[in-house]
């Protein structure tokens, strides 16, 4: 039975069960919110989480924790909270296991009301105000742009393109305050010295 979402309470929920992961028979494919599903990128499936909200997954079993953004819908097994990709499994430790009981808990989501397969969601105020938004570049290329946020998602950041008349913008959405140092650190090595805290919501 799917578990719907109310409208204003995305930011606080919290609940545990068993996730699973999912790969290579599924790269490349399309997911629910129209991109590629890149098994190799922190992202993951949840039945009605709205679309680009950042959620953190504790595995109780390893202690261990990643941070996805959810992109597709899924799983459609029984007692599954959770799909994940595989680099995010194996940041768990449970590729071998392929499930594991798990802890999911929003900690930054869209800033405006999103699509949810028919349940519009609004996050909360006061969590997009906590989180930052970094720009890292500007392309006349679009494909140089999206080359640069496949690049920026590999590395575990969680990037997206923006359409700015003639150029397009990457930037880096969903950094908690105490990460932005190292957020910041990390883009330098990358190439990016010039990045910048552009607006304090995602």
């Amino acid at each position: 039975m799917m578990m719907m979402i109310a409208a204003g309470s995305v930011a606080a929920f919290e609940t545990v069960g068993q996730a699973s992961w999912y790969g290579p028979g599924f790269h490349g494919r399309t997911t629910a919110n129209g991109e590629r599903f890149d098994m190799d990128a922190m992202t993951a499936a949840h039945r009605s989480i709205p679309f680009g909200t950042i959620v953190e997954v504790h595995n109780l079993e390893t202690d261990r924790r990643v941070e996805v953004r959810i992109n597709d819908r899924g799983p459609f097994v029984d007692g599954r909270i959770i799909d994940v990709s595989r680099a995010a499994a194996a940041e768990l430790g449970m590729i071998a296991s392929g499930v594991a009981r798990v802890r999911i808990s929003v900690v930054g989501d869209e800033p405006s009301a999103v699509d949810t397969g028919g349940l519009s969601v609004t996050p909360d105020p006061q969590t997009v105000a906590n989180v930052l938004t970094l720009q890292v570049a500007s392309f006349g290329s679009r494909q140089n742009a999206l080359l640069t946020q496949e690049s920026l998602r590999r590395a575990g950041l969680r990037a997206i393109t923006e359409d700015a008349g003639s150029f397009t913008r990457v930037v880096v959405r969903a950094v908690l305050p105490y990460e932005l140092e190292e957020t910041l650190d990390l883009l330098a090595r990358l190439g990016f010295p010039d990045a910048f805290v552009r607006r304090s919501t995602p």
